[in-house]
């Protein structure tokens, strides 16, 4: 054919029909797919050998081996920066292929997270090497607190998070590292604090708690000190028992919400009940105002530890022979809180004392850094440290290394259980706590929640000496188990409903921003009684469909055992040995 229609090209012509498009779409989806087969396949190597470095890096640092965690730890974050720079893009590009946690976003995010704990791990290990050789110095803190920063941001991007979508191995390796990241960044975060106490000149109140008799905070104060900061090294300048503490009957000020809920107890004129609000920094200002007005002076802030605190720092230093027992890590808490009473009243408080004086000189002991970090991480992880400072930049840190202990207020949901030894004895050694959480969300967001909590006494009083069994209501049987016992819920929380053990009513207050539900329990020795609670919680779902649970757990000897469900399903089952945090989608 001749004419103007003889000049028009003939493949475009046939590309632009269905079926030419269509073939051609497929091979360009082939090709992205071999592509990305050879990328992932080649990435999956350096991954793999990134995570085995970052895995070989951390238990190098948590054994104290610096030089050794440097190196690998050095190597990982090459690795993994690797793996990174060539898988944000993929998933990136590939976005439309799942939802954010899955897939190649998924891989993204360990590399990701990986980096992020090899580096900070690279720093502390810096940092390590430098204490063990020349001791603390004046960046310290600020090169802990980094390096905490970048631990941190790490757990955060390894949280596995939502449900898994396939890529089992992937998902086990996220857990994995998430669990190391996780105790790491605390770690971390407690050095940086206490660094900086150190590099300090102030003085802070040690109260070294006792669980047996439980208090909100984690227990009567059974002895104290103070600690003095001076050179880059933390000083313990005193310490006694609670009978020296300064006396005084006249009460302290007190914000009218405490007083309302705690006055009764004489909160704000005794040491043994200054500590009821499970918010530290209440309890801690209540104390150092108790401390100040009986003693003349007024100190920087508070450092609370308990016998399960104190058991851990043993394990950095050893054995501790007393002249008259021998203290061991794995006794300690026995020793002080059960044999320690069968001791004249002059040496009860003797154990919590040597134990105190033992673990705070590892703090200065340079070979023992790793050690040390270990056991002050554990105890701060699982609350059994906390810190108060009346100077805000110190303040930051310590809730920034998460030892605060503040009594959170969370978007959604909130939930959390505080017993207080009501019958002057030391029976909380013997206590079981078993809770179940149920949740019925609604369509407009709000929800319904049912609480039942039971509480066991294991005590048998035939063995137990009169001290630990304490007094007695007249008509009760020895060893009964008396605590005041309040459930934490969301501001704007209605209790609908309330069974208590043996006919009991319950009292409904208010705590900074929570509703707060209490009751009296007796537990029986051998035996257990139970309570259950029934909510009607406010909004607790957020606009994007979705509920949240804050679950903080109070300082004490026991793990409780908790069972949480939402809509008949269950999102948590297992033992409560720190706080939680749970999310589910509305109506799934």
């Amino acid at each position: 054919r001749t004419g103007p229609v003889a000049t028009v090209p003939l493949v475009p012509a046939m590309a632009g029909t269905p079926a030419i498009r269509g073939r051609t779409a497929r091979r360009a989806l082939a090709l992205v797919l071999v592509a990305v087969a050879l990328v992932s396949g080649a990435t999956a190597l350096i991954l793999d050998s990134g995570l085995r470095a970052l895995r070989d890096g951390a238990r190098a640092l948590d054994a104290g081996r610096f030089a050794e965690a440097v190196e690998s730890l050095d190597s990982a974050s090459r690795r993994l920066t690797v793996a990174a720079s060539i898988l944000g893009p993929v998933s990136a590009g590939l976005g439309w292929a799942g939802p954010p946690g899955s897939g190649f976003s998924q891989v993204n995010d360990v590399a990701e997270g990986g980096r992020a704990l090899a580096d900070g791990g690279t720093d502390a290990a810096s940092v390590g090497r430098v204490a063990v050789r020349e001791g603390l110095k004046p960046d310290t803190s600020r090169r802990l607190a980094h390096a905490a920063a970048g631990v941190r941001a790490g757990a955060q991007r390894l949280d596995p998070g939502g449900d898994p979508t396939g890529l089992g191995p992937l998902v086990s390796a996220q857990a994995r590292l998430h669990r190391i990241a996780q105790p790491l960044a605390v770690r971390l975060g407690v050095a940086a604090l206490l660094a900086s106490l150190a590099g300090s000149s102030e003085r802070y109140l040690l109260v070294i708690q006792n669980p047996a008799e439980l208090r909100a905070t984690g227990g009567l104060v059974g002895a104290w000190g103070t600690l003095e900061g001076h050179a880059g090294r933390l000083r313990l300048t005193r310490l006694a028992t609670d009978r020296e503490l300064p006396a005084g009957a006249l009460p302290v000020r007190a914000p009218p919400e405490f007083v309302a809920r705690y006055g009764r107890f004489g909160a704000t004129r005794t040491w043994a009940n200054a500590n009821m609000s499970p918010d530290f920094p209440t309890s801690a200002r209540l104390l150092l105002d108790l401390y100040a007005k009986r003693a003349g002076q007024r100190l920087d802030g508070v450092v609370a530890v308990d016998a399960r605190g104190l058991s851990y720092l043993l394990e950095a230093v050893g054995p501790v022979d007393t002249g008259r027992v021998r203290l061991t890590a794995g006794r300690f808490v026995w020793q002080a809180l059960v044999a320690a009473y069968e001791q004249s009243s002059d040496r009860r408080g003797e154990l919590l004392i040597a134990g105190a004086r033992a673990g705070w000189r590892t703090l200065s002991d340079r070979a023992r850094v790793s050690g040390v970090a270990r056991a002050i991480g554990t105890a701060a992880a699982y609350g059994h440290l906390r810190v108060y400072s009346e100077h805000p930049q110190i303040q930051r840190k310590a809730v920034s290394a998460d030892v605060a202990g503040r009594l959170e207020r969370p978007r959604g949901d909130y939930l959390q259980l505080v017993r207080q030894n009501a019958g002057a004895n030391k029976l909380d050694f013997y206590a079981t706590v078993r809770m179940r959480y149920d949740v019925r969300l609604r369509p407009d967001g709000t929800a319904n929640a049912t609480l039942s909590a039971r509480i066991g006494n294991r005590a048998r009083p035939t063995e137990l000496p009169d001290y630990v069994i304490g007094p007695r209501p007249s008509g009760s049987p020895p060893g009964l188990a008396r605590s005041w016992v309040s459930a934490y819920s969301p501001g704007g929380s209605a209790l609908t409903r309330f069974r208590g053990p043996e006919g009991r009513t319950a009292e409904s207050a208010a705590e900074l921003g929570h509703a707060v539900h209490s009751w009296f329990h007796p537990a029986a020795p051998g035996s257990h009684s139970s309570a259950q609670l029934q909510l009607r919680l406010p909004r607790v779902v957020d606009r994007r469909g979705r509920y949240h649970l804050l679950v903080q757990r109070q300082p004490s000897l026991q793990s409780e055992h908790l069972t949480v469900t939402v809509d008949g399903r269950t999102a948590f089952d297992d033992r409560l040995i720190r706080d939680i945090r749970l999310s589910a989608a509305s109506g799934s």
